[in-house]
């Protein structure tokens, strides 16, 4: 797996406008983390942010690009709060 680091992103860090989630799941194939939405409604209430799915946080300053195996599965769910919104 590529970490940000080598793809170019050296100065990326967690903060109140950037998490990353690593989405696998139980089963490793991909499922939106239960932290997800508290994470999405703090960004939505303050001055908004990005939350990057499939990526493992190793240190302050280094994460692992990990993906999602089942996109569809996340997928679906985010999908389906869109439509209740």
């Amino acid at each position: 797996m590529a970490t940000l680091n080598e793809l170019g992103f050296e100065s990326i860090s967690e903060d109140f406008d950037f998490e990353a989630k690593k989405a696998a799941g139980k089963d490793g194939a991909g499922e939106l983390p239960l932290d997800f939405f508290a994470t999405y409604s703090a960004m939505a209430n303050s001055y908004g942010g990005v939350v990057l799915l499939g990526l493992e946080q190793l240190s302050e300053t280094e994460f692992s690009v990990n993906g999602i195996q089942n996109t569809e599965r996340v997928g679906l769910v985010l999908h389906s709060v869109e439509t209740l919104g």
